[in-house]
């Protein structure tokens, strides 16, 4: 099939593209330009999630648009098309999470990562307080121990406790952009630190202002907290891509 295949086509299911069975070629040795095993995407439209990667495959689900990823294996060249093998986290159609194969045409990758895996239990604009004040951030539960990584590379400027945070992890990145982490059970870097993408920094906890054990993740710049489109009850997997470009701050990351 060639690569000029209109969206609308590419995006229907599999009955009435191509016919099913095709075997699954194994991945190529070369890496793709920009796109890389284990990197966090997004979708930047609605984007089907076959079981295998060609046209023809079944469709597992189809992702909406801003949907977060996680490249696992590939690139597989088929149809005319590079195909990753993709974990694809829940959104409002289907909030549980996924892995399946996707071409990467309706795919960019993000400035920072989500730090853990879970539900996404509370988003930006969410009330608190019996609505005299909103949430600025994004919940993610999950068990008390589970590990927290770094959204994007950066230098730790503070770690320790913070009244209503609990313990808490402040990363400093470029151009006044910075990510918090807090509630957290225990903290595994110190203030100066520099930490990569994707680094070890703490584990789950519910310190602070907290009910149950999860992360209030934020991202800031120049001290304005930050929205990105999330969606409330759907499950992440660890170091996928919050599905937002964030003007000012170069280059990518691979967690």
């Amino acid at each position: 099939m060639s690569k000029d295949v209109n969206r609308r086509k590419f995006m229907r299911s599999a009955a009435g593209a191509v016919a099913a069975g095709v075997a699954v070629p194994t991945a190529m040795s070369e890496e793709a330009s920009a796109h890389s095993a284990w990197q966090p995407v997004y979708t930047t439209d609605r984007l089907n999630i076959r079981d295998s990667p060609t046209v023809g495959g079944g469709t597992i689900r189809t992702a909406d648009q801003y949907t977060g990823m996680r490249i696992e294996d590939g690139p597989y060249y088929n149809d005319g098309y590079r195909w990753w093998y993709f974990r694809v986290n829940g959104d409002a159609d289907e909030p549980g999470r996924v892995r399946g194969y996707a071409a990467d045409d309706w795919t960019t990758h993000p400035n920072f990562a989500y730090p853990t895996w879970g539900r996404i239990s509370s988003t930006y604009w969410d009330t608190r307080d019996g609505g005299s004040r909103y949430h600025r951030g994004c919940d993610i539960t999950n068990d008390y121990g589970t590990n927290i990584y770094a959204a994007r590379e950066g230098t730790v400027s503070y770690a320790g406790w913070v009244s209503g945070y609990g313990n808490v992890v402040y990363v400093d990145h470029e151009n006044g952009y910075q990510t918090r982490y807090a509630h957290m059970d225990s903290i595994g870097v110190s203030s100066g630190q520099w930490v990569g993408d994707g680094e070890y920094l703490g584990e789950m906890g519910s310190t602070g202002n907290s009910t149950g054990p999860h992360i209030h993740f934020e991202i800031r710049r120049n001290g304005d907290k930050l929205n990105w489109p999330m969606v409330e009850d759907t499950y992440l997997w660890s170091k996928t891509a919050v599905p937002k470009n964030f003007p000012y701050i170069s280059g990518t990351v691979y967690p």
